[in-house]
């Protein structure tokens, strides 16, 4: 007989399988997972027993989440995110708390989610570590002063692009937004030319055998820079 996900417990495998695939790919509430279970097998097994094969499920993959941030950290570029989840708490009666699941994350790469209640620097701190690549964010102020002293942050250009974008919307007549965003369309066009070339595996090529798409994006988006410099 296999290993038990859950010891001892009456789910086989694959059931606790199927319940975190339709919890999470398919985004079923185990509650409704619990009616569904009734209505086709005439059992119906406490929410509370669903949560601990999930909880336990969890615990064995921990290894394997190890795993793939210590290759996400081993590289030399990460995407990092956050977005906000509700989540039930004793101390709040008839209200959810606000957490929050941070992603990291490498183009063809690894996809890394940490959970934290809170949306504070300590969570891209503890997860960066000693990390000395590039991280590119939205600019959220918590992602300064994390990772080694040789990373550097970068920031999204589609973030950047917005404002402009909202101020041409209210401002049709605002040239400088308009040139902003004239530069940045010639950008995406470089971008989509060198994405056609592909990419190095690692995203940290020093001395590519062909043009690749950092070399590409590196040399058209300084010249872009300068011009948008000479503007300013």
């Amino acid at each position: 007989m296999p290993a038990q996900i859950v010891e001892k417990g009456v789910f086989s495998n694959a059931l606790v399988v199927d319940i975190i695939e339709k919890k999470y790919a398919s985004h079923l509430p185990l509650y409704r997972q619990a009616q569904q279970i009734k209505r086709d097998c005439g059992y119906e097994p406490s929410r509370s027993t669903l949560s601990d094969c999930v909880l336990q499920a969890g615990a064995a993959l921990r290894l394997v989440k190890e795993a793939m941030k210590a290759d996400l950290l081993s590289g030399g570029y990460i995407q990092a995110d956050e977005t906000r989840v509700p989540v039930q708490v004793h101390s709040k009666e008839g209200v959810n708390h606000t957490g929050y699941f941070w992603q990291y994350s490498r183009p063809k790469g690894p996809v890394v989610y940490e959970f934290r209640m809170g949306r504070e620097r300590a969570g891209p701190k503890e997860f960066l570590g000693s990390y000395n690549g590039i991280l590119q964010t939205d600019g959220y102020a918590a992602y300064e002063k994390v990772g080694g002293t040789g990373m550097k942050h970068v920031c999204c250009l589609a973030h950047v692009r917005r404002k402009f974008y909202e101020t041409l919307q209210v401002d049709p007549e605002n040239v400088h937004a308009g040139f902003v965003l004239l530069k940045i369309g010639e950008i995406y066009a470089v971008e989509e030319r060198a994405r056609s070339l592909g990419s190095c595996a690692s995203w940290c090529c020093v001395r590519p055998r062909r043009p690749c798409r950092k070399v590409c994006l590196g040399r058209h988006a300084s010249m872009h820079s300068n011009s948008e410099a000479a503007w300013s």
